[in-house]
């Protein structure tokens, strides 16, 4: 009997533990309900704009807290690349109300945080944030078709969902970069709808973009011109990529070009490089944008000859400005050209820097 009542005493101390383990386990999401129930609670009191959306923690660490202030208690700390779903934004703050597991958790201050395009969302992740399906941003909204794209004059400017002030956050662009222009909201102009490969991903505030032109090339261009004097000549010129314009949020489209003419029965050949600034300066005729020819055998490595024109991308046209030297172009030359899409811009630019060329500047070409 000793032997089974001892036994019986062991059963009967893990069957304690079992019941006391039970009860905890039972009380722990009890404990949680009441915890998210008083945080909602203290949440009525702050007003939220509408943005709703997926974000995620951009930093290696960021605290979670009570209220929206540095100094409140800590509720969580999220490690970089945890995602949450915000509830809106705190009006007239920086911070954001958010979600995690479909429970409130607290406020996040927005420097912590990314938004997650809908794009980036699997269907399982949508589901876990308790996000409804992705929409055709220009559903319902008018737009008038734009070309060419913007690039961010502002630190962190926001993407939304819809063209209004308080639509959710679907991305951000920072200073200097850019996205593909789609068209302008047409009644609420100060909207535009931006995207990427001709889709509209949202809607930006016009105001702290800058309308510059796409000026890459996907594939290489060849041509053949006609210039005065019974020159001919042909082409092959490539995009190199861009370069950052000192001081400025846009930079230059750049490209190399080879040239081979024909003149008085004699071939030369011989390089240039050409650039185009992608941001405009603001005329009463239009935008216009610098173009450049630097024809290579004139002038040095330093300071090569150019030829400078303007490209209107308003009114469709480039034209001769000026060039880097007198001495090598014509007497009191003028010339301009329609150019409505940067293929026939670059084009046309070749076409009157060769034309704008005197016997001076071709005799040097010919090294004679």
């Amino acid at each position: 009997m000793a032997g089974r009542t001892g036994c019986h005493g062991h059963i009967t101390r893990w069957m304690a533990v079992a019941i006391a383990l039970a009860s905890l386990t039972f009380a722990i999401p009890a404990a949680a309900a009441d915890e998210d129930e008083a945080l909602r609670a203290s949440l009525s009191q702050y007003p939220l704009d509408e943005d709703i959306g997926a974000f995620r923690v951009s930093v290696r660490a960021a605290n979670v807290r009570e209220r929206p202030e540095t100094n409140s208690a800590r509720t969580q700390l999220l490690k970089r690349g945890a995602l949450v779903k915000s509830l809106g934004r705190v009006k007239a703050t920086r911070w954001y109300a958010v979600e995690l597991d479909h429970a409130f958790i607290g406020f996040m201050y927005d420097k912590t945080l990314e938004p997650v395009p809908d794009s980036e969302l699997s269907e399982a992740q949508r589901q876990d944030l308790g996000l409804e399906p992705p929409e055709n941003p220009l559903e319902g909204v008018s737009i008038e078709e734009m070309a060419g794209a913007f690039v961010a004059q502002g630190r962190d400017l926001a993407i939304r969902a819809k063209p209004a002030g308080d639509s959710r956050t679907v991305g951000r662009l920072h200073r200097g970069e850019r996205i593909e222009a789609i068209g302008r909201v047409a009644d609420a102009p100060d909207w535009v709808a931006v995207g990427n490969d001709g889709e509209a991903v949202g809607f930006m505030p016009e105001k702290g973009l800058m309308r510059v032109v796409d000026a890459g090339l996907s594939q290489p261009m060849n041509g053949k011109l006609q210039i005065d004097g019974g020159i001919t000549c042909v082409y092959e010129l490539a995009f190199k990529g861009r370069s950052a314009v000192t001081g400025e949020v846009f930079g230059s489209a750049d490209y190399t070009a080879n040239l081979a003419c024909t003149r008085n029965g004699i071939l030369e050949m011989f390089s240039a490089m050409m650039f185009i600034i992608e941001g405009s300066r603001q005329t009463d005729k239009g935008d216009v944008h610098q173009v450049n020819l630097d024809i290579l055998p004139l002038g040095d490595a330093e300071r090569p000859f150019s030829v400078i024109m303007g490209y209107n991308s308003t009114a469709g046209t480039i034209a001769y400005e000026t060039s880097s030297s007198a001495n090598l172009v014509r007497r009191r030359f003028t010339s301009e050209r329609p150019a409505t899409s940067i293929t026939e811009t670059l084009s046309a630019a070749i076409e009157i820097g060769l034309n704008a060329l005197n016997e001076t500047a071709w005799s040097e070409i010919a090294g004679l």
